[in-house]
């Protein structure tokens, strides 16, 4: 069996098949079937053994066309023995025309058994070529006995297979995008608190910069908000009975860990929030936590009530300068803006 890597275009098999002229005297055939009649050339001529052997090599060549080595293309060659029945001077003419017969007959035959297993969509993968080579490659010089004679009356079949190359391995599936995430850390990084009057009801302005981290995806966004409203009167110790109480510096608290029910983005965090300010807040220059407690009021607009995180408490450290203050709690509220 022939095996030729396979070429650019399938059309170029058939230019291939043209040079194996000379595989009967170089190569040992795929199947060949002998015993012919003297003139006879078709295969219902042979004993049944030759004719299954046909079958068996059509039932083969199409089980190839399932592997990575299918057989595409097959090359018949016509034998003859030289008719010592003809005039001298026809032998030669003779013995080709015979030969050819035989090989035309023979492809013929072929064909029909392929095309009665793998229908017509196999059939025309292979490309047949049919030669008759008259007496030039007999078996047996000279042919004495009648067996001698039909070992030369003979056809072979040479099959040329191409081997394919392997399937292109499958594209890895693109990385699934990450899900936004659950787990978050929330950090005071700075901010201010400002309470005016020392009435009934005083006014509170908060001014926090929030600094929120989506754990899984190592993503943040800063934020900044100014809230104003209303707590309990507070006072700066140093200035009792003014009516402005001087602005408390806040410096960075520790990251709090939170999570939301659903998954969201760290963009979706802007909006409205409220935030309820603690009793006592900066209440000494000695102060190191001073709590916020923080409500994502926003979210229930870009997702649902139901992705809001709880309330979350922040802690805000107090500059050593800050005047020593005291209040009794305040809730306000403005819009968290992020600032990238």
């Amino acid at each position: 069996m022939t095996r030729i890597v396979l070429p650019k275009s399938l059309s170029s098999i058939a230019q291939m098949s043209q040079l194996l002229d000379a595989l009967p005297s170089v190569e040992k055939a795929g199947l060949t079937i002998n015993g012919y009649p003297e003139f006879a050339f078709t295969v219902d001529t042979l004993p049944a053994p030759h004719r299954q052997a046909l079958e068996d090599f059509a039932a083969n060549i199409v089980a190839s066309q399932t592997t990575n080595s299918p057989v595409r293309a097959v090359t018949i060659f016509g034998h003859a023995d030289v008719p010592m029945r003809v005039k001298k001077e026809e032998q030669q003419q003779t013995a080709l025309e015979v030969s050819a017969d035989r090989a035309d007959a023979a492809m013929e035959a072929l064909k029909a058994e392929i095309k009665k297993r793998g229908g017509d969509k196999v059939l025309g993968r292979i490309h047949f070529r049919a030669k008759g080579v008259g007496s030039a490659f007999r078996k047996v010089i000279p042919a004495l006995t009648d067996e001698d004679m039909k070992l030369n009356r003979r056809v072979e079949f040479f099959v040329a297979s191409v081997i394919l190359p392997p399937p292109a391995p499958k594209p890895l599936p693109a990385p699934a995008p990450r899900e936004p995430g659950k787990k978050w850390t929330a950090q005071i990084l700075n901010g201010s608190i400002a309470s005016e009057g020392l009435t009934l009801v005083s006014v509170v302005t908060v001014t926090l910069t929030i600094e929120i981290v989506d754990v899984v995806r190592k993503t943040k966004g800063t934020f900044i908000v100014v809230a104003v409203g209303q707590g309990l009167p507070g006072a700066s110790l140093g200035l009792l009975g003014a009516n402005v109480t001087p602005t408390a510096a806040l410096t960075q608290g520790a990251a709090v860990p939170f999570e939301t029910l659903t998954a969201t983005d760290v963009k979706l965090f802007a909006g409205r929030v409220a935030i309820f300010v603690d009793p006592g807040v900066s209440a000494s220059v000695l102060s190191s936590d001073s709590f916020f407690r923080i409500s994502f009021e926003g979210m229930e607009q870009n997702l649902s009530v139901f992705a809001r995180p709880s309330v979350i408490p922040l802690p805000a450290g107090t500059r050593f300068d800050t005047a020593p203050q005291f209040g009794l709690g305040a809730v306000v509220h403005g819009p968290l803006i992020q600032k990238n």
